[in-house]
């Protein structure tokens, strides 16, 4: 299995290819390196809604030969529902966070970086779902809401895939969730002083 904590590019890396980039004949440039370093730039840069707007424009079947691009990719989706001001916000981007992970794992899963991501997912969708029905509680307080289009989120939350993935999770406690947590925790903890990913 690809350590969780190895999955994130260094700044020193991004910045690296970046510069090599820029030194080369356009003709010789791969448009994949191209992606992957404007990723990381605005990454580490700290400007996550054009990170996120890179990320989500790629294509799953771009993804899959990166494991390390994609593992990132869906922990800034995290990093950003964990941040989001709204319990509503926050769910929307676990969702999106958990269909990456489950396509590429589907893509490839042969691949554990998939495999284990996915599992992850599974573990933050079901935390964040009692705020998701809470966020529907109040909502169902001051307006009439249609609920269809909520219900496929709501039941990939909680259905049986769901819990038994989060059933192996806890089995597997010390491989995946803590390595996956304790990641978290580094990125929430971004060095206030740089306001950087070092």
């Amino acid at each position: 299995m690809e350590n969780i904590d190895g999955l994130l590019y260094r700044k020193e890396t991004a910045k690296a290819l970046l510069e090599r980039l820029a030194s080369m004949p356009l003709d010789n440039v791969n448009p994949n390196e191209v992606i992957s370093a404007t990723f990381f730039a605005y990454l580490f840069d700290e400007d996550f809604n054009h990170a996120q707007a890179v990320f989500t424009g790629l294509k799953p079947a771009d993804l899959v030969s990166r494991p390390g691009l994609a593992a990132a990719g869906i922990l800034l989706l995290v990093v950003l529902a964990e941040s989001a001001t709204t319990s509503w916000d926050s769910t929307k981007l676990l969702c999106e966070a958990t269909a990456y992970a489950t396509e590429l794992y589907v893509r490839d899963s042969n691949c554990s970086t998939f495999e284990h991501l996915h599992d992850s997912m599974v573990l933050f969708g079901s935390g964040a779902i009692s705020l998701f029905i809470a966020e529907l509680d109040k909502l169902s307080e001051a307006h009439s809401v249609e609920l269809a289009p909520l219900l496929p989120a709501l039941q990939e939350c909680t259905n049986d895939r769901g819990r038994r993935a989060l059933s192996l999770l806890r089995s597997a406690k010390g491989q995946v969730e803590e390595p996956f947590m304790r990641k978290l925790a580094e990125l929430r903890g971004l060095d206030a002083s740089h306001g950087k990913i070092v």
